[in-house]
């Protein structure tokens, strides 16, 4: 089971996007209480980052999360030694997000992307 898929059956009341250069971020919080942080936390040699969202983030707001998932796989394209693709998809009744991160590095660095729960202190970093 993916960590985002804890966002099922939940209603989202906010969503936030930050993208600054290198530190993307998207959070997102629920009716329920809980909160959530969708990162990368960065070293050197690598980069990961928030490559494209299709759809609206914002339209997720007051809405209930019918399903959410998560794919990984290797770029063949990348410039680096090593490069990773991530989807996120998140789904309501109302609308559906794809969220594409990109990670590249030198092969010796982790490319993931992380879902945690920020009310969980031993979740992240």
């Amino acid at each position: 089971m993916s960590e985002i898929e804890i966002l099922v059956g939940k209603i989202i009341s906010k969503v936030e996007l930050s993208k600054d250069d290198g530190d993307d971020f998207i959070s997102f919080e629920t009716t329920c209480g809980g909160k959530y942080k969708m990162y990368h936390p960065q070293d050197c040699c690598e980069q990961v980052y928030i490559e494209d969202i299709c759809g609206d983030l914002q339209e997720l707001v007051g809405q209930k999360v019918e399903r959410a998932s998560e794919e990984s796989g290797e770029m063949e394209d990348c410039i680096d030694e090593s490069g990773t693709w991530t989807f996120y998809v998140i789904d309501t009744f109302k609308s559906s997000v794809t969220i594409r991160w990109n990670g590249e590095s030198n092969g010796w660095y982790s490319e993931a992307v992380y879902f945690v729960d920020m009310n969980d202190k031993d979740s992240y970093y």
